[in-house]
């Protein structure tokens, strides 16, 4: 039965080395509906764990404690009162932005790339620099295991295993203080994947320095996608600041079954 009871973490903290791009595998199919398993998603969440792609058809029986979660259009008005009906509640009104390179603000910090030794540096500010994602304010996900979801993410890009560029901003004795991860999934457009700045840092332009520095190595004609919470007002009014436009908003539901 799906509840929003919490699901037992007592075995959530594993060892996050292994977690890699989610590869999905469909494992069952039904009246049009998939399954689609996320391990590296389950393996920090300490559940099996699979994203519904779609279908409003009678969802295969759990024979454990799961995670389910799937992200809709904001206008699929009936595709969302189906997931209601499934024990499903809005987690996250998640918003894209698409900047095209109308505006470039200049900046008194700059930013270099991420080199190995800087890691840990940014495995603590990723820790520490979320609270309005979807896994954060979901209250049957305690926030530790939120915290770790996104070091792991972070970390993942130094293993080889997420992202193609990472910028990092430094203070003027050298200390990383924030990061912005880099996907490419093609020649014309770059994907702000996970950005963060120490939370003792933010306000004093770091933030401001990694996307700028950014938007100053897109090529012409490319654009800069980023995505973030209705929630989050602060990161709103940033990325509306530096020129980055609304394109689309998601909703995002999740279902706890026990």
């Amino acid at each position: 039965m799906a509840t929003r009871a919490s699901i037992s973490w007592n075995k959530a903290l594993l060892n996050i080395s292994t977690g890699t791009r989610i590869w999905s595998t469909v494992i069952a199919t039904l009246d049009y509906q998939l399954l689609l398993s996320d391990p590296w998603l389950g393996e920090i969440l300490g559940v099996p764990t699979y994203r519904l792609n779609g279908g409003t058809g009678d969802l295969p029986r759990a024979s454990g404690p799961r995670f389910l979660y799937c992200a809709t259009k904001k206008d699929d008005d009936s595709f969302a009162a189906w997931l209601r009906s499934k024990g499903f509640h809005l987690a996250d009104e998640a918003l894209t932005y698409v900047w095209k390179g109308r505006r470039i603000l200049n900046s008194s910090y700059s930013c270099r790339y991420a080199r190995s030794s800087d890691e840990e540096s940014v495995a603590r500010i990723a820790r520490t620099g979320f609270s309005h994602d979807r896994f954060h304010r979901d209250a049957s996900i305690p926030n530790e295991i939120a915290d770790t979801l996104k070091e792991a993410w972070a970390r993942n890009f130094f293993r080889g295993l997420r992202g193609d560029h990472m910028l990092v901003a430094e203070t003027a004795e050298g200390a990383v203080v924030g990061f912005l991860q880099i996907l490419r999934p093609d020649s014309e457009t770059y994907v702000i994947d996970l950005t963060a700045v120490a939370p003792c840092q933010r306000g004093t332009g770091h933030g401001t320095a990694l996307i700028q520095t950014l938007q100053a190595k897109v090529k012409p004609g490319a654009v800069v996608r980023v995505g973030t919470q209705k929630a989050n007002t602060a990161s709103v009014a940033f990325y509306e600041k530096l020129g980055f436009a609304l394109v689309a908003t998601t909703y995002v539901y999740h279902r706890h079954d026990t």
